[in-house]
């Protein structure tokens, strides 16, 4: 998570890849235009609810008819910079998900 696709690192890609891993990269509003949980942390939110709420699977299933299953248990985040702090805003609001859940 960089802000912008455009500025994802290609040979960290190519390892993801290398790995088997699905890489996506996503843009994000910038601050000062707008504010830090209005723009790049709901945007980054957003993304991860489009992959858990089976937006990811869709796109894949058409793109490879179906032959590639997605484990959606082990889906990581990471960035550099700001994009290191977006990464770990979406595993507190996981966590806060979570533990509503399990007092419910």
């Amino acid at each position: 998570m960089l802000g912008s696709s455009k500025m994802v690192n290609l040979d960290q890609v190519q390892d993801c890849l290398g790995r088997g891993w699905i890489v996506l990269a996503p843009n994000h509003r910038l601050c000062p235009q707008v504010n830090l949980l209005e723009g790049p942390i709901q945007d980054c939110r957003d993304l991860l609810s489009w992959v858990y709420d089976g937006g990811l699977t869709r796109f894949i299933e058409g793109l490879s008819a179906g032959t590639r299953k997605l484990d959606l248990e082990h889906v990581f985040a990471f960035g550099t910079s700001s994009g290191g702090t977006l990464a770990l805003s979406l595993v507190s609001q996981h966590l806060k998900e979570e533990s509503r859940t399990a007092t419910a």
